[in-house]
């Protein structure tokens, strides 16, 4: 695609264009300048990275095309860079709207409300070897976000998966470790259960 359209009408609207395309320049080396100060005025951990991405993406292609653009109005008085002109702009644009997403979203994160695990019930209190039993976990979420949870055990993911799962208890007695997960979208906390096998299977029935 051509980036000569057509020709300037008169020498003040070349100037108009340069001065166009000088103040978006200025705009885009602005919000380089700014992000970092923004970012220290929210918390990590940071998510949406697809929006941060896209912002230094947009702001390099803007910067790029603006660029051609100005040296095209300077060196070359008789075509107008409306193809580069217009997707410049509408990168500053993009670059614009990612970083006040990225930062806004970010910032109600942090006022959003870690979920907390309030309490742990087992199906039974003495628990033998190689018996079937349930796990549910009491998750207080005070903005009522969806909770995803997740158990493991050895590093694999436990049936159920849910508030409550159920597990088999290993056929040895000893102390076994059961990992939750529970995420909000905003936040991810853990704890780990420590789960006494203390009878063998054949004394418990």
């Amino acid at each position: 695609m051509k980036n000569i359209s057509r020709t300037w009408k008169d020498e003040d609207e070349r100037k108009k264009y340069q001065n166009i395309i000088k103040t978006m320049l200025g705009f885009l080396v602005g919000l380089n300048i700014l992000f970092p100060s923004m970012i220290q005025l929210i918390s990590a951990p940071y998510y949406y990275d697809g929006l941060f991405y896209t912002f230094y993406i947009a702001t390099s292609i803007g910067f790029i095309l603006l660029s051609v653009s100005l040296y095209t109005t300077i060196r070359d008085s008789e075509s107008v860079p409306e193809y580069f002109l217009g997707i410049g702009n509408f990168s500053v644009v993009v670059a614009f709207i990612s970083i006040v997403s990225y930062f806004f979203l970010n910032a109600y994160s942090d006022r959003n409300s870690k979920p907390y695990i309030k309490a742990i019930h087992m199906s039974q209190t003495n628990i033998c070897t190689n018996t079937r039993i349930s796990i549910t976990a009491n998750v207080i979420d005070e903005d009522k976000d969806r909770l995803v949870f997740k158990w493991l055990f050895n590093n694999k993911i436990i049936e159920g998966n849910m508030e409550t799962i159920f597990w088999t208890t290993p056929q040895k007695e000893g102390n076994y470790t059961i990992d939750i997960n529970v995420s909000d979208d905003y936040h991810n906390i853990r704890k780990e259960i420590v789960i006494p096998v203390i009878c063998s299977s054949k004394k418990g029935k």
